[in-house]
């Protein structure tokens, strides 16, 4: 265990939850600013794709965004005046964005494919300010098992990417970009999007294990008028191909 992850464990068992939220929220402001925020460089593309199609005040959509700045895909999209929608399942991440964020609605839920069921258990890890949440219990154990890191059980409302969707329109006007970051889920939120109701302009998701995302997603993205745009590690970017060639 390096010398960050003791500081962050002695934290943890000394501090009540609250307050080493707190240190973990405001560390995520303060690491050393880089050009990009993303993970590995996603919103220099995102924005670039952006930047000749009228970059100014548009709506995101960000499902499962950690922090308002760090790790974040949506940071410099937010920078530029665009407003939107965070949506996670700690009440904590999301509040963040609430107060840091100019015209930004958030939403403490877990985006649940189906919507069987008004709620569902999550596991939160006691981590500063933790990017390995999941509502998967087997990941959760795995994480647990490789990391060492404790993780409490809770219960959080469900909601749909619909919803969610209809909320950011309602609220800002139409959606141009679409975050989907939710360990695991990305393609099965993805496939109950209404692309005929919400044609989003741009759309990211992640899957580490097929380039470009399963055959079915890829097929789906054809079918909408979508084409790949970038992949970088396991996210991919894909944006209607009649805004391939457009300029302001």
């Amino acid at each position: 265990m390096g010398v960050r992850h003791k500081i962050e464990a002695t934290l943890v068992a000394v501090l009540p939850a609250f307050a080493y939220r707190l240190i973990g929220g405001l560390y995520g402001f303060f690491i050393s600013p880089t050009q990009s925020f993303s993970q590995y460089g996603e919103d220099l593309m995102i924005r670039s794709f952006f930047a000749v199609r009228d970059p100014k005040n548009g709506v995101y959509v960000d499902i499962g965004g950690f922090h308002p700045r760090w790790l974040s895909n949506t940071h410099l999209l937010a920078q530029d005046g665009w407003g939107g929608v965070a949506v996670d399942i700690d009440e904590h991440k999301v509040r963040l964005f609430e107060r840091t964020r100019h015209r930004c609605k958030g939403i403490t839920a877990a985006v649940f494919p189906g919507q069987s069921k008004s709620e569902q258990s999550v596991y939160k890890f006691r981590r500063l300010w933790s990017e390995i949440d999941t509502l998967s219990l087997p990941d959760a154990q795995k994480y647990l098992r490789d990391t060492g890191i404790q993780f409490d059980a809770s219960e959080v409302k469900t909601t749909d990417i619909k919803s969610v969707v209809k909320v950011a329109t309602d609220s800002y006007g139409r959606v141009r970009f679409l975050n989907i970051d939710i360990e695991g889920l990305d393609e099965a939120i993805l496939l109950e999007m209404n692309f005929n109701l919400y044609p989003v302009d741009l759309i990211c998701f992640e899957n580490n294990q097929s380039f470009r995302g399963s055959e079915k997603v890829r097929q789906l993205m054809q079918s909408k008028g979508y084409q790949h745009l970038f992949t970088a590690r396991g996210t991919h970017g894909y944006a209607k191909e009649e805004l391939l060639g457009a300029t302001r």
